[in-house]
């Protein structure tokens, strides 16, 4: 694992990072070509995915809609960007590392990850992982990269969420799909939209009352 300080970030933030975040992991592949001549990039989506959804993630997240047919694009006379794993869903490709001592001490998914890279084991690329090792029965396995006591305490919320499906929302049923193959116990949908939708109402309702609270404050 190498660590690249960069300033890329700052600038793909102010875009969005889904949108075009993955030119900065793939720019730091190229910055490299004199000795890496090959890269193997993991896929956002499998075959399948990239026909049922890739026209949804347009103007959403860059990989997922065109790095099938951009990566082969970024190449020079010595480099090459390969993208990896295309026959494979996420929840199948953690599967396949599951049992792999580097991924137990090393596996990063985070999107707002802790000092020194650790996992925050509570958005939503940490929560679709363990959901998938804990139907996989080896969750306990990555206790050095994931806090498991904050998974246990919000993957009920969580499971509930990822039964209701969007047009956006499609990797999320994914994993509850590859749950039910390995006949992990998930709420029902029923039960799911119940507790979601309390769960939203209670949301919206503490937002807006922190809002109502930072705007008295200011104009008091």
């Amino acid at each position: 694992m190498h660590t690249v300080e960069s300033n890329f970030h700052a600038f793909t933030h102010l875009i969005g990072e889904e949108k075009i975040g993955y030119l900065a992991i793939w720019s730091c592949a190229l910055a490299l070509q004199r000795r890496l001549h090959r890269y193997y990039a993991s896929s956002s989506f499998s075959y399948n995915e990239i026909i049922e959804h890739g026209k949804n993630s347009k103007d959403f997240d860059l990989a997922e809609f065109s790095e099938s047919y951009l990566c082969p694009l970024i190449r020079t006379e010595n480099f090459e960007l390969i993208v990896d794993g295309c026959q494979y869903s996420r929840a199948e490709k953690t599967a396949r590392i599951s049992s792999w001592n580097i991924a137990k001490e090393h596996l990063n998914v985070c999107v707002h990850p802790l000092e020194k890279g650790k996992n925050c084991s509570h958005c939503n690329k940490c929560m679709r992982t363990m959901i998938t090792l804990e139907a996989l029965g080896k969750l306990n396995e990555f206790e050095g990269v994931f806090d498991l006591s904050t998974y246990r305490k919000d993957n009920f919320l969580w499971k509930c969420k990822y039964y209701r499906k969007t047009n956006r929302n499609y990797l999320e049923p994914a994993v509850i799909e590859f749950a039910k193959g390995k006949n992990m116990r998930l709420p029902s949908p029923f039960v799911s939209e119940v507790v979601y939708f309390l769960y939203s109402k209670w949301h919206g309702l503490r937002r807006r009352l922190h809002i109502k609270m930072k705007e008295t404050y200011i104009f008091d």
